[in-house]
C-alpha cells in the first residue's frame, strides 16, 4: 500500500512539471510568431507564408492550452483524494 501512495503523489507531482514544461513550450512558439513577423517585416518570408507559419503555430498553441486544462483538470481530481 505505501509504494501505491508514493506512485500517487508522484503523480501528483508529474501533472505539475508537466504543465510548466507545457508553458515554456507555448512561450517558446510565442517567440517563434514574433520572429516570423520579425521576417515578415524585413520581408525575408511572404505574406502567405507568414499567414502559414502563424496559424500553424497557433494551432499548435492551442493544442497545448488544451492539454494544460486536462492536466489542470486531473490535478484537481487528484486534489480531491
Amino acid at each position: 500500500m505505501d509504494k501505491f501512495i508514493q506512485e500517487w503523489r508522484d503523480k501528483k507531482r508529474d501533472y505539475t512539471q508537466s504543465i510548466e514544461k507545457i508553458q515554456c513550450e507555448i512561450s517558446n512558439l510565442k517567440e517563434e510568431i514574433k520572429a516570423y513577423a520579425r521576417q515578415s517585416a524585413k520581408h525575408l518570408i511572404s505574406d502567405e507564408i507568414f499567414q502559414e507559419l502563424t496559424h500553424e503555430t497557433n494551432e499548435r498553441i492551442s493544442l497545448l492550452e488544451q492539454q494544460i486544462e486536462t492536466l489542470d483538470n486531473a490535478k484537481d481530481i487528484n486534489k480531491r483524494y
